[in-house]
């Protein structure tokens, strides 16, 4: 329930100050109860959505949890990586360099947002930089973190490609309040689509299997 109030609120415009006053009493309250904030960070981030509660599980083994102290660059803008960050705690800022050289803080990360999506699913180099404002706590979920899962079920890369095409024209929308017709999404998705089987190397994977294997059950955020 709460993560479908937040992505409307979001969608919505309303971000900052609601969006992370919702998701810190989430957060707290849950916590209180599981001892253990993974789990219910991972089942929030949309990218993950498709996937079932042992994938869920097996995810939350493998996360790396970094410290950082104020004024830490988490990720380059323009760099290589393969990874996707979860906020536990802290304050962050996205910024981007226009081709003019000037720097535009775009955004503010807190407790429960996470970046880094599209370098996760289809190497692209990051799109922004990020750097700490607090001293924060971020888990990593790492690309070879999730190849298996994705090996298993090929067919989740569709699924996949949808969320990050959502995210992308959500960006856009922010950014420069550009709506995109039909057709542009559906091209968005089809060449997200193509990144993700490209990079993850399912189709070649798939032809020498010659099987599929139906996609789990994706794990409920409001268990």
């Amino acid at each position: 329930m709460w993560r479908q109030i937040v992505r409307n609120l979001r969608y919505a415009g309303f971000e900052s100050v609601i969006h992370e006053e919702f998701t810190l009493f989430h957060l707290s309250d849950t916590a209180k109860h599981d001892g253990d904030l993974a789990p219910l960070l991972i089942t929030d981030v949309e990218v993950f959505e498709p996937f079932g509660e042992a994938e869920i599980n097996e995810l939350c083994r493998h996360m790396i949890r970094h410290r950082l102290e104020p004024m830490r660059t988490v990720i380059e803008q323009g760099s290589e990586g393969d990874s996707l960050f979860i906020v536990v705690e802290g304050a962050l800022k996205a910024e981007i360099e226009m081709d003019d050289g000037k720097v535009l803080e775009v955004g503010r990360l807190g407790p429960g947002d996470f970046f880094g999506e599209i370098a996760l699913l289809t190497g692209e180099p990051r799109g922004a930089t990020i750097t700490t404002i607090t001293t924060s706590q971020i888990y990593e979920v790492r690309k070879e973190h999730i190849q298996p899962v994705i090996e298993r079920y090929p067919d989740m890369k569709s699924d996949l490609s949808r969320i990050l095409t959502r995210r992308e024209l959500e960006n856009l929308r922010r950014r420069n309040e550009h709506y995109a017709s039909v057709d542009e999404e559906r091209n968005l998705a089809a060449r997200l689509l193509s990144k993700i089987t490209d990079f993850f190397g399912i189709s070649e994977r798939k032809a020498a299997s010659g099987k599929e294997t139906t996609a789990p059950v994706a794990a409920s955020a409001d268990d």
